[in-house]
């Protein structure tokens, strides 16, 4: 008796599928790997990982050169101006100079930026919405946060210092110090990632919250757009203003260490004395690349914070909710 073609493409079709099903644990495997497809937490955790990404590498190739401008001028005598140093910097090194070290500046912000978002909204699920909850979570991506970039974080710095290409910085701390020169002053940078990024994450959810809740209490149409980046301007602000010392403490220690062979390595006590021996009054002395890093930071988080609000809602549309996208499509 002969057989249809399609009759018999379908009967090895179901051969092929029963076969399958009969292996040990490979349709519980297609099972897990449908449900995680399919979970909306899932797909939310991946939307926050991308638009972290993104937001990071934005934001970051827009601030470079302002941060540059901070680094310099925490390493460079109080007695010279704000304006002298950035002239002569322009002056002698070109525009060039001001984008040194934006390579692994970039690429370890992306990360860096997703890493921050992911932890602090996975510690606040853990620990209930609130002021506090993100607060939490930020002194928690901030201690993660640490050791993951510190090899990137102490390059961009002596890179930004120096004025050299970046690699050459990389290449001339390995040589030196080896694989914990990277790692120098990372007290340091603990203390500041912590109390800078706790306060950030925690002003930014509380602004953000109350400006929402008051505007869905008194307007029926959504919340305006530039409620991200009025509550990330005043967190930026705030905590850059207020967590400087420990900021200008790093910064002395990474630059002044590692790179350069004719240099002692300097510790963070030593740093703490060295900054606080100079002739100059207690704000001058401590405070010194203040107002360059609140400028920098002020807009830099307000745009950050926006950033991801934006792709965030971009990408909800692209890759949504697996029962969004099913109503989405019958409808």
């Amino acid at each position: 008796m002969l057989i249809h073609p399609k009759h018999q493409e379908g009967a090895t079709r179901q051969v092929k599928d029963s076969a399958n099903d009969s292996k040990p644990g490979v349709k519980a495997q297609q099972q897990q790997q449908h449900a995680a497809v399919q979970d909306p937490e899932a797909r939310a955790k991946l939307r926050r990982v991308v638009a972290g990404v993104l937001t990071g590498v934005t934001e970051r190739f827009l601030s470079h050169p302002v941060e540059t401008c901070k680094v310099v001028l925490q390493n460079t005598p109080a007695s010279a101006s704000a304006v002298q140093v950035i002239s002569s910097r322009w002056r002698d090194k070109g525009l060039a100079s001001f984008y040194r070290g934006i390579v692994p500046s970039t690429l370890g912000r992306g990360l860096q930026t997703s890493l921050r978002f992911h932890v602090t909204e996975t510690v606040t699920q853990m620990t209930g919405p609130g002021t506090w909850g993100k607060y939490l979570g930020g002194l928690v991506a901030g201690v993660i946060d640490t050791f993951v970039m510190a090899p990137i974080e102490s390059t961009k710095t002596r890179t930004q210092a120096r004025g050299v290409p970046w690699l050459t910085t990389f290449r001339d701390t390995w040589r030196n110090d080896g694989f914990l020169g990277f790692y120098r002053g990372n007290s340091a940078t603990l203390l500041r990632q912590t109390g800078n990024l706790g306060l950030r994450f925690g002003i930014f959810f509380h602004i953000e919250s109350v400006l929402q809740s008051h505007f869905a209490s008194t307007s029926d149409a959504r919340p305006p757009t530039w409620i991200p980046l009025a509550a990330g301007a005043t967190a930026g602000a705030i905590s850059a203003y207020m967590t400087n010392p420990l900021d200008l403490i790093k910064t002395q220690v990474q630059a002044y260490s590692g790179a350069d062979p004719n240099k002692r390595k300097l510790r963070v006590m030593e740093a703490i004395r060295k900054i606080n021996a100079q002739d100059q009054g207690l704000w001058r002395k401590w405070f010194r690349g203040a107002w360059p890093r609140v400028a920098q930071q002020t807009p830099s988080v307000a745009v950050q914070f926006f950033l991801y609000r934006v792709y965030e809602q971009m990408l909800a549309r692209v890759y949504p909710d697996a029962h969004h996208a099913a109503s989405s499509s019958s409808s």
